[in-house]
């Protein structure tokens, strides 16, 4: 094989296994939608009278069934770790391919290990900006810290 097709089959197997891990997470993520919409029209022949709807949703178990059908949204500080883990997981595989790449004196390690490395120091970056501009903003529900003026009334 011609050295010069590694890198391209490399690269391009990477992106394709990134689009597969997509394209699976949107799948399930249509297949729970899709068991959501056969659930609702079940649940609501039950009921005999909207009346009787209405006291089932106002009860404590009504309640949990309509948490659970909301979307699960996580709070900032999971997301930010979540892709914060992301990039120090691809610094550190892009840095050991460039590290083994140096060893065996491989240019194809060392480019693929590059092409990990740089998002992963991007995520990285943008994970801290996005902390300190939440912390400037007050994102994450934290009180605002008093002025000097304030405190000395």
């Amino acid at each position: 094989m011609d050295a010069t097709l590694i890198p391209i089959i490399t690269t391009t197997g990477f992106y394709l296994l990134i689009g597969w891990v997509f394209y699976l997470w949107i799948g399930r993520r249509r297949k729970e939608l899709e068991a959501q919409e056969r659930f609702i029209p079940q649940l609501l022949e039950k009921f005999e009278s909207p009346d009787e709807l209405t006291r089932f949703m106002e009860s404590p178990a009504g309640e949990k069934l309509i948490r659970s059908f909301a979307p699960s949204r996580k709070s900032f500080r999971e997301r930010l770790l979540f892709w914060l883990n992301i990039g120090i997981v691809l610094t550190v595989f892009g840095l050991g391919m460039i590290l083994l790449g140096l060893i065996i004196h491989d240019e194809n390690c060392m480019i693929f290990g590059a092409i990990c490395l740089f998002p992963g120091i991007g995520l990285i970056v943008s994970s801290y900006i996005s902390h300190r501009l939440a912390i400037r903003w007050h994102v994450n529900g934290q009180p605002k810290p008093r002025s000097v003026a304030e405190s000395s009334h």
